[in-house]
């Protein structure tokens, strides 16, 4: 049976990850490229810029709402890890205390190193400490020992592999057999009894269906 997953941003990663680790057999559909992360203002705005894709202009402001690549717009985010506030949703019954403690079990999240901190950072820190306040140096969600100083590449992509990104989930999906689909635009879902059937896509100006029972891929015509 074929579970599609549509995207590879965090959450279409995650859920290929864990349904490969079970065995399933899983379609990861992504509209934009697989290429590598050069850290290249071209290539950040080529898929994180696109008019109608990733661009908006609701109400004329100026939208940027995703990044169309595999690991979606964790490639461009700015790694910091800040805490949800759990006691604060506990008071709306929704405790998930254990999945974050499983989530910082797994993932790279640490303050910030004192070698990576910025020079307006680290005067501003000296400020506030001398003025009483309770500076601290914000969590990253970033392998600190593959990070460059002062590199400012962070929001164009990592091109070191330092910031953590859903490309990894994805990565670990594939090698457990799942199949990564870039440039595939997916269109339309198929509910067989009240459940996801199949899933219709456009791939290289051709229309392609997934269903649940194989992962034979029908293609349906060009157009």
């Amino acid at each position: 049976m074929t579970k599609a997953s549509v995207c590879s941003g965090p959450g279409g990663a995650s859920a290929a990850r864990e349904l490969a680790r079970q065995g399933k057999k899983v379609l990861i559909l992504e509209r934009g490229p697989n290429n590598p992360v050069r850290g290249s203002v071209f290539q950040a705005f080529s898929q994180l810029a696109v008019p109608g894709r990733s661009l908006f202009f609701p109400g004329g402001v100026l939208t940027l709402v995703r990044g169309v690549v595999t690991g979606g717009s964790s490639i461009f985010y700015y790694h910091t890890a800040i805490e949800p506030p759990l006691e604060r949703l506990k008071r709306h019954g929704l405790d998930i205390s254990v999945e974050l403690a499983d989530l910082k079990a797994e993932l790279p999240i640490a303050p910030l190193s004192d070698r990576l901190m910025g020079p307006m950072a680290k005067r501003l820190s000296v400020a506030a400490r001398e003025t009483g306040l309770d500076w601290r140096p914000l969590p990253k969600l970033l392998y600190q020992d593959r990070c460059r100083p002062n590199c400012r590449l962070c929001t164009y992509g990592c091109p070191y592999g330092a910031k953590f990104t859903a490309r990894t989930l994805v990565e670990e999906a594939v090698s457990r057999g799942a199949v990564l689909r870039p440039g595939a635009k997916a269109l339309r879902f198929f509910l067989e009894n009240g459940r996801a059937g199949g899933v219709q896509y456009l791939k290289a100006g051709r229309l392609e269906t997934a269903d649940r029972k194989s992962t034979r891929l029908n293609s349906s015509h060009r157009i």
